[in-house]
């Protein structure tokens, strides 16, 4: 198996497992992130490379905190007034005044946030939330790639119909 450095833009990424058709797997130090390419692994060692990253990324799943969807908007008012200094040109406003935004049952909710702990929670939150999105991600290509690797084995006789149906029909 070959490797590689490459380094682009300052940024140092380290490919493991080159193959006839492409890399097969990429470590970046810049994001700290594990990406798998379209080639196919060749031999049980990389298939037991790819099941152990898969654990590592499901133990690392198990230590996200709370987290909850959403975004987190600063917003500035102008209130009205006519003599207030808002509502001279240039002025940006009353505030600022922190909003966390979402989605749910097809409905944009917004709650306002007060600056201090509460804001700081709904940071974390929305960064883990943030986190275990890129952590799905990267199980979902690293399952990915499994599935290409796994070497495909007929059905012993006997076995049945893998899908659990039976392979009839479930009318009256």
């Amino acid at each position: 198996m070959a490797g590689g450095v490459a380094t682009h833009r300052g940024v140092r990424d380290t490919f493991v497992g080159v193959l006839d058709r492409g890399w097969l797997r990429a470590y970046s130090e810049s994001t700290n992130t594990f990406r798998v390419g379209d080639a196919v692994p060749d031999g049980p060692d990389e298939l037991a490379e790819l099941e152990r990253r898969r654990a590592e990324l499901y133990a690392e799943m198990g230590r996200v905190g709370d987290f909850r969807r959403g975004s987190l908007n600063e917003v500035r008012r102008k209130c009205g007034k006519p003599n207030c200094a808002c509502a001279a040109p240039g002025h940006p406003g009353h505030g600022p005044q922190w909003n966390l935004t979402r989605k749910a049952a097809g409905r944009t909710r917004t709650v306002h946030l007060r600056p201090g702990p509460e804001l700081e929670k709904a940071r974390w939150e929305v960064a883990e939330y943030q986190r275990f999105r890129d952590l799905v991600g990267q199980v979902t290509e690293v399952n990915e790639a499994i599935c290409d690797a796994r070497p495909v084995t007929l059905p012993h006789p006997g076995d049945g119909d893998p899908s659990g149906t039976g392979g009839e029909k479930g009318g009256s």
